[in-house]
């Protein structure tokens, strides 16, 4: 049955709300490069695989790593594979089933069969394999399954993630970054329709909704009634696929610039720099509420770009008008910056304002002071000191310096360069590391026979031993930050539901996970009680999924060990991805990876983790006598992660718990 919201069974309708928590919490992850498995997407691995071909290639060719991670990253989505496979593969596979074909002979180009096609082919078989899924039909049936999704009566949330972050990234590809209200508005119902104070208009949000034109509002108000009783959920759902289809239009970004005199328009392609009071103004003048933006700057830059998105087109217009910007720049630039505002218009061609970005004032970022008056001491002296301090505090501050610079960069390029060199002047210290991570239990070699290939595969040469102490530091720091995370509702609550939840948990229990001396003694609470606030939290029906997988974490090895394996795994690849980026960077000096933002961010958070753990190290110590050279400390991380991993499979997990939270 074609159900609307009217008649829909109570499951449905709950599903359906299920999916509209997901749409927005995927469009937050997404938009704000936040860690996820979406950077394993298809679509994305594809685009990164065509450019290692295309500007690396011979490089690539001798990559016995990075052809087995993409070899193991588009496998997922083959169906030639025999082994047993969980929903989430499953529905992966029903997405790519047009595609199956060439998706096994790039697996067969990136393996070591000597019958096989090269890579060159690969790049053939992407483009048609990209043509297929980005389709106006292959989009439709990304709709399809959505919808035969949210009908099931046990909504499985990892394949509607899944499926969402595949609307959203195909959304991305053709240049529309805006998406947070667009389910919210497809599924919203007639009583939620907002009017002016007068109530003479209606704002509509349901694609498709009549206009008013010359009717009177309470034939309006009718046919809106009509048009959204008929529009079942299979059709608003396919709204989406109508504005994937809309034609983009050509709008003009117009920003304010400082720092230039020119005494004639000049016209550089699609960008325009122009003096308003002589040249003429592209805002309609009667548009009060936007034509000062002309007014009150002497010069400005107008950039044509063809777009449905007004974050995509003033991004792209922003690019283009910076290029023509230090293009234009003499050798004394330096003495009075040429600045693009951060501020813009989009107006069409007949001067109407169609969106615009006034940012504003930025709330400043509050600084973190956590550490003991004893190490803000021996801090001052370090960095007072110049170079006369200890040669590991020494090569630690020189890190920190390039971790700074990351942080202030306003590139992605510039952030994972700058990152990355922090970590990379650590490789030095590390060349005789042991590269040791334990054997996987038997249990787990026989449920997952892929963990064996992939666990084993790193990088080569001096590298692999900075990425293994990456992953090992970004390991633990995860384990701590995901306890941190949960615990924080019962301390520090930020929302009224975080409040109730806080109190639903007995008082005695409350008193005694208030009373915490420092950070550590509380996270080392919150994982002795957490059995009994999960059980108490539960008696009232109340789940907190974070909660019961810190349990699970922390109790139960058979779990902990294969979640520890699929984070190593991740990790490691991170890294890997974050130096292919980096080299791309360095010997291309450009990269088209639509994941660059993506690995900044990664490579400058597991810098830090890096950083902190050396800092750690460093602060244990009484004086700065008792301070070793950095490999010792190196080799400490790897022999304390592997007694804790290790300690895992005989499930001696107290040792465990004390290695993450020390």
């Amino acid at each position: 049955m074609d159900f609307t919201l009217s008649n829909a069974p109570e499951y449905a309708l709950k599903n359906i709300y299920t999916l509209q928590q997901i749409w927005l919490e995927r469009c937050d992850v997404i938009e704000n490069n936040q860690k996820g498995s979406y950077s394993r997407h298809l679509l994305l691995i594809l685009h990164d695989l065509r450019e290692e071909i295309n500007n690396n290639k011979e490089r690539f060719y001798k990559n016995a790593y990075g052809k087995k991670f993409f070899k193991l990253q588009i496998s997922t989505y083959c169906s030639f594979k025999k082994e047993q496979i969980d929903d989430l593969d499953r529905i992966k596979r029903d997405w790519t089933q047009e595609v199956n074909q060439e998706l096994y002979f790039i697996n067969e180009a990136l393996s070591d069969n000597n019958s096989k096609f090269e890579l060159e082919d690969i790049l053939i078989l992407i483009k048609r394999i990209e043509e297929k899924i980005t389709s106006e039909n292959s989009f439709g049936k990304v709709i399809n399954l959505l919808y035969e999704k949210i009908l099931e009566r046990d909504l499985n949330e990892e394949q509607i993630e899944f499926i969402v972050d595949t609307i959203i990234i195909l959304f991305n590809s053709k240049g529309v970054l805006e998406l947070k209200l667009i389910l919210k508005e497809q599924f919203q119902k007639f009583e939620d329709i907002l009017t002016d104070p007068k109530q003479n208009y209606l704002y509509p949000l349901l694609f498709g909704s009549p206009s008013r034109y010359t009717k009177s509002i309470d034939e309006h108000k009718e046919e809106l009634r009509r048009y959204y009783e008929a529009s079942s959920i299979k059709k608003r759902l396919n709204f989406i696929k109508e504005i994937y289809c809309l034609e983009s239009q050509v709008y003009k970004v117009i920003f304010n610039i400082t720092g230039v005199e020119f005494t004639n328009k000049i016209d550089i392609g699609n960008v325009e720099l122009y003096r308003p009071q002589v040249d003429g103004k592209y805002i309609k003048k009667h548009d009060r509420l936007y034509s000062d933006f002309e007014d009150n700057s002497d010069y400005c830059v107008a950039v044509d770009i063809r777009g449905v998105d007004s974050k995509f087109m003033s991004i792209k217009a922003t690019q283009m008008a910076e290029r023509t910007i230090a293009i234009l720049s003499t050798r004394n630039s330096k003495d009075q910056a040429i600045i693009l505002s951060s501020d813009w218009i989009i107006c069409d061609s007949q001067g109407e304002v169609r969106a615009c970005r006034f940012k504003g004032r930025e709330q400043p970022q509050p600084l973190s002071a956590d550490f003991s008056q004893n190490n803000q001491d021996r801090l001052g002296k370090w960095i007072s000191s110049e170079d006369k301090c200890h040669t590991t505090v020494a090569k630690w501050l020189a890190s920190v310096d390039w971790y700074r610079r990351a942080t202030e960069a306003s590139q992605s390029s510039e952030e994972i360069l700058n990152s990355w060199f922090a970590v990379e002047k650590f490789s030095d210290d590390s060349k005789t590391l042991c590269k040791r991570i334990p054997e996987l239990s038997d249990a787990l070699k026989t449920k997952k026979k892929i963990f064996k290939e992939n666990i084993d595969l790193w990088l080569d040469g001096d590298i692999r031993t900075v990425q293994l102490l990456l992953v090992l530091s970004e390991l633990k720091f995860s384990l701590y930050h995901k306890v941190r995370q949960a615990g924080r509702i019962f301390i520090k609550p930020l929302t009224s539901d975080e409040m109730n939840i806080s109190k639903s948990i007995d008082q005695k229990l409350q008193d005694y996970l208030s009373t915490n001396k420092n950070e550590i003694d509380f996270l080392k609470k919150i994982i002795e009680k957490v059995h009994e606030i999960k059980q108490q939290l539960e008696s009232q029906s109340i789940i907190l999924p974070d909660l019961n997988q810190i349990y699970e974490i922390f109790y139960i090895n058979d779990y902990c060990e294969k979640y520890l394996i699929e984070k190593i795994i991740d990790l490691k690849d991170d890294v890997y991805n974050i130096y292919r980026i980096r080299n791309m960077l360095v010997h291309s000096s450009r990269t088209t990876s639509k994941l660059l933002d993506y690995y900044a961010k990664r490579s400058r958070e597991y810098c830090h983790s890096l950083l902190d753990a050396i800092a750690y190290k460093i602060y244990q110590t009484s004086s700065d006598d008792e301070i070793m050279p950095l490999d010792f400390y190196f080799r400490e991380m790897v022999i304390d992660a592997n007694i804790a991993l290790e300690a895992v499979k005989e499930n001696k997990m107290d040792k465990f718990r004390n290695w993450a939270l020390s």
